[in-house]
């Protein structure tokens, strides 16, 4: 893109990246990057943006506030949250190596991995649910308490299939069926084969 037109900015979102994998913005080549701490155990409802010095971005809304950018105030406690998210250590490859030995443990025929496991970021995994469309599938898993999310983490609400998932090659119908897993550092093998497990019967459920 810059090779093209120099003077093009890019913006990444590294929300799925932010404590999983290393990244730079240097190494990258963009302008700037947004991260929050949610998906890594820190609170809801704050963010960072890092941009270079000099990139100027004008409010979309306007009012009092602290910096310029956003009206409001902003709040204490989710900053020392965010703060004490960036004191953990990054969440390691070896929880995708618990997710595929969990999968192998338990009767999950009717499923496949969209993307291998040892392909994707620690923690984060998704997978095709032959058969059963993954926004009833999500809510029957919920019902047995298990929180997962439909095709992926930016279409999740759409009800149409990720255009994420299409550009990577997967069909329209494997991505209608596909769910996301988000999984923390600090589970046990233990706790993810029950997760398994309890995805095994809401399939049941839904199909029998």
């Amino acid at each position: 893109v810059k090779e093209i037109s120099p003077r093009a900015l890019i913006h990444c979102n590294a929300k799925a990246a932010f404590g999983r994998i290393d990244f730079s913005i240097l190494e990258l080549g963009v302008d700037s990057i947004s991260i929050e701490p949610q998906s890594v155990g820190g609170p809801a409802g704050i963010g960072a943006l890092i941009a270079f010095q000099g990139l100027r971005i004008p409010p979309l809304m306007l009012g009092g506030g602290e910096s310029g950018t956003r009206p409001g105030v902003i709040s204490n406690a989710l900053v020392s949250g965010f703060a004490k998210t960036l004191e953990l250590e990054m969440i390691s490859a070896k929880i995708n190596e618990k997710i595929l030995l969990a999968f192998e443990k338990v009767d999950l025929s009717n499923c496949c991995w969209t993307i291998d496991p040892q392909n994707s970021v620690p923690g984060i995994v998704n997978l095709c649910v032959e058969s059963v469309a993954a926004e009833p599938f999500v809510i029957e898993c919920g019902i047995n308490g298990l929180l997962i999310s439909p095709s992926s983490g930016c279409t999740s609400s759409t009800g149409g299939p990720s255009h994420v998932l299409s550009a990577m090659g997967i069909s329209e119908k494997n991505a209608l069926c596909s769910v996301r897993i988000s999984l923390s550092e600090n589970l046990e093998m233990e706790q993810i084969e029950e997760g398994f497990s309890r995805m095994q019967k809401s399939f049941q459920n839904l199909t029998s």
